[in-house]
This record gives C-alpha cells, sequence and structure tokens, in this order.
C-alpha cells in the first residue's frame, strides 16, 4: 500500500521501501508504454496535450527521458492504469469515482484521463453481457438502470472518439492519439 510507511517503522530492510523507491520508476515505465509509445488511439485532455505539445509534424512524440523520469521521481507527474487507460492525477482525485470503471471520469471529462480506445472496448463488451444479464433478471431494477446507463456513457465515449479520429484522419493527421 501507498500508506504503508507507518507499518514499516524504523526497519531499513523492509521491502516496502524498496517498494516505495522504486513507484516513480514504475509509473515512468507505465506511462511511456501506455501514452508515449502506444498505436491505440487515446482519448482525453491529457493525450490532446501530448499531440498539440509533444509530437512533430510527422506524428512521433519527442520528449526527453531523463527530464520526465526525474519528474516522476519529484512527484510533478504521475501515472496509473486503469480499467478504460490511465490516470495522470499527481493529487487526490477531484472526483468520486462512483465506480471502479471510471463513469464519473468519463461523464465529468477529467483531465486527468487518459483513455484507450482498446480498454474502453473491451469494458464495453463486460458491462454490455452485465447489462444482458440483469435484463433477464429484472429489467427494471435499479441496478439494470444503473448499469444501463453506465453503459451508455462508454458507448457515446467510444462513438465520440471514433467519430473525432475519423474527422482527424480525414485532415490529413492520421491516426493521432
Amino acid at each position: 500500500s501507498a500508506f504503508a510507511k507507518n507499518f514499516i517503522g524504523d526497519d531499513k530492510r523492509h521491502f516496502g521501501l524498496e517498494w516505495q523507491e522504486t513507484q516513480p520508476v514504475s509509473q515512468y515505465l507505465s506511462y511511456a508504454a501506455h501514452v508515449l509509445m502506444t498505436d491505440d488511439v487515446l482519448f482525453g485532455a491529457h493525450p490532446n496535450w501530448i499531440d498539440h505539445r509533444l509530437r512533430d509534424a510527422d506524428g512521433i512524440v519527442l520528449q526527453d527521458r531523463e527530464i520526465t523520469l526525474k519528474r516522476f521521481q519529484k512527484g510533478q507527474m504521475a501515472y496509473r492504469e486503469t480499467p478504460i487507460g490511465g490516470c495522470v492525477n499527481v493529487g487526490d482525485c477531484e472526483l468520486t469515482p462512483g465506480s471502479v470503471l471510471e463513469v464519473e471520469c468519463l461523464s465529468n471529462h477529467c483531465r486527468n484521463i487518459v483513455g484507450s480506445l482498446s480498454k474502453l472496448e473491451r469494458v464495453i463488451a463486460a458491462q454490455t453481457r452485465r447489462v444482458n444479464k440483469l435484463r433477464l433478471l429484472d429489467p427494471q431494477s435499479p441496478e439494470c438502470r444503473n448499469e444501463e446507463s453506465d453503459l451508455a456513457i462508454f458507448v457515446a465515449t467510444r462513438d465520440n472518439v471514433l467519430k473525432d479520429n475519423a474527422r482527424r484522419c480525414a485532415d490529413g493527421q492520421g491516426n493521432s492519439h
């Protein structure tokens, strides 16, 4: 746990200390793999920022690995993977996610979200199966209606991403994130 400092005490050989020290490097490596070097279609404010600030005319992300890693080590950048992509929030979340699938993040257009179209597609498939099972039990139940509402948000997000990506391709910007 990130809060294990209180449990470790003064034990300088505790594995938890090594884990805490390597967290920034782990986050950076995940960020580099899933955000900077991916071929997946990404969506959200952070991928948009990358497209406009770090991506050159050929679509290549220009970033200094050493400087970026130092920003992670200083706590100026953060990244954690999520079911629909990732999150770059360095502090406490301003949204109180109502579910593990980050429906609140999508519906409130969270600026820290790094959405992945392929991950979103997997979530839609799983959510569709869940909704279909609930419809068999009781299509009018609050749980079924809530899950249908979440599915609608996922589908609307996917449709908007696909439409935006198609527009970019038509404008000659290729498969940009």
